[in-house]
């Protein structure tokens, strides 16, 4: 009985820059006796070791090549460059196919050989990439926002950047090895440099922002809403895509995450932006001035100014997405009741029956507006801190004040004392000694509360009323 034993040569194809394994040699012999069979055997080792021989040799040759072709890599264009690593990834499947393991196959493009083909085409692509969506955002603040058939506005800006980014990302995955998708993956979400594309693409929306929002205006920033919204999922899906086309050891080592929350973080700025375009109205700013005067005294400005909130709401949420237009409530919400205290704290009328009353039925006025857009217990949680402020204003003895503070410091932990120390001041027939005695005592309080020396966490008004920025010494009474 004869057996064929077939012996393996290589020959490599110099013009396509790929490795082929044929078979040329034949060698019978017959396994009939002990010593033949040994032979045998020996043989097989031999044939393995020449293979082994041959896939070195020829993997040591090709990467000697491709370093020549790097030398070059500024003269050879994007298509060249994806020919090239197309050669690798046969010459990979070549020899996976022939049974070598795949962590030695994998040895030309994780030897650098192709770093600075890589590192050419990655540049021009983020280069070419960059000024795309500039070109594309200076358009979005040159034509009007559009609208889809149900009346939300959008710019083509967050579709043209994911569709160039796609298209980016697919012509690699088509053409090239897992290590330049790697490359082009940490290309499109790193922060490294200014030429990183989605982040600087968000750098480049928030310069808008440095603008008046009154100036940008309300159907511009209602688009930018909806585009980075509309960005975000568009990320997400990129990201995964591109994640499932690598292998683990490399998806393990790219952060999506990051950068897709970035598109969040600007829609939340310009979600802030869209309050702002609201209270920089001139007929609320009329408003807003008469706060704790006359005028307010007698309900013409609290009623009047969520009447005015009501018809920006129905433009707004007819402009953004649902989920978008809570999270804008929110913000208007959270916006009116700093306005409220800051107001509160700045003015100099003394507080009388008639101004507890008057605060008592604002906080009403605002909770059944703003009831109608989100939850009762997201706005009983924000208006809350009027309704405490409104308590400590009226109260008449000291445990009363000490007891009310505390009670503001569990939900709003970030609130100094200088607070009670103005309130104070505004009430008539307080002795100053006993005044004095209150505000010590709160103190002594938010002193207590403080962890190394800093507020438990910060609340969403007091960070952000504009008069406690001021120097203590020009804004609060002195209670001497």
């Amino acid at each position: 009985m004869a057996q064929w034993v077939l012996l393996w040569h290589s020959a490599l194809d110099t013009s396509h820059g790929i490795v082929f394994v044929r078979t040329f040699m034949h060698a019978p012999f017959c396994l009939c006796s002990c010593n033949e069979l040994q032979f045998g055997t020996y043989l097989w080792a031999c044939i393995y070791e020449i293979f082994q021989f041959l896939v070195n040799l020829y993997t040591e040759r090709f990467t000697q090549w491709l370093r020549l072709l790097s030398d070059r890599a500024n003269d050879l264009t994007n298509l060249d460059i994806l020919k090239v690593t197309g050669w690798v990834v046969e010459y990979q499947d070549n020899l996976i196919g022939l049974g070598v393991d795949e962590s030695l196959a994998q040895v030309v493009s994780e030897s650098g050989a192709m770093d600075p083909l890589m590192n050419a085409y990655v540049e021009r692509m983020q280069a070419t990439t960059r000024k795309w969506y500039l070109n594309i955002l200076e358009a979005d603040k040159a034509q009007p926002p559009k609208k889809t058939e149900d009346g939300k506005l959008y710019t083509p800006a967050a579709v043209d950047l994911f569709r160039i980014l796609g298209e980016q990302v697919q012509i690699v995955r088509e053409n090239s090895n897992d290590v330049m998708l790697y490359r082009i993956a940490l290309a499109i979400i790193q922060a490294c440099s200014t030429l990183q594309v989605m982040i600087d693409f968000q750098a480049a929306e928030r310069k808008r922002f440095e603008e008046p929002a009154s100036e940008i205006g309300l159907e511009p920033l209602c688009a930018m809403i909806n585009n980075n919204l509309r960005c975000y999922d568009l990320a997400m899906e990129l990201s995964n895509s591109t994640l499932e086309a690598l292998p683990q050891n490399y998806a393990e080592q790219i952060n999506f995450e990051d950068t897709c929350k970035g598109f969040l973080e600007v829609l939340k700025e310009a979600v802030h932006q869209t309050v702002s375009v609201i209270f920089e109205d001139p007929g609320v700013q009329e408003l807003l001035v008469k706060l704790y005067h006359k005028d307010w005294a007698e309900g013409q400005v609290t009623e009047y100014l969520v009447a005015t909130f009501g018809d920006y709401f129905t433009d707004v949420k007819m402009y953004i997405e649902e989920r978008s237009f809570r999270r804008f409530v929110e913000a208007c919400l959270e916006e009116t009741i700093i306005v409220y205290v800051d107001h509160l704290l700045l003015q100099k009328n003394y507080v009388k029956e008639e101004t507890i009353e008057r605060m008592r039925l604002d906080e009403e006025v605002i909770m059944d507006f703003f009831r109608e857009y989100i939850s009762v217990s997201k706005v009983e949680n924000r208006v809350r801190i009027l309704s405490d402020l409104r308590e400590l204003a009226s109260a008449e003895s000291l445990d009363t004040f000490t007891l009310i503070y505390t009670n503001i410091l569990e939900h709003q932990p970030d609130c100094p004392p200088e607070v009670v120390e103005k309130l104070v001041g505004l009430r008539e027939g307080i002795p100053r000694k006993d005044a004095k005695e209150v505000v010590q005592e709160c103190k002594e309080i938010y002193e207590h509360s403080l962890v190394d020396g800093n507020p438990p966490k910060a609340g969403f008004v007091f960070p952000r009323v504009k008069c406690l920025s001021h120097s203590k010494g020009s804004l609060w009474r002195k209670l001497t």
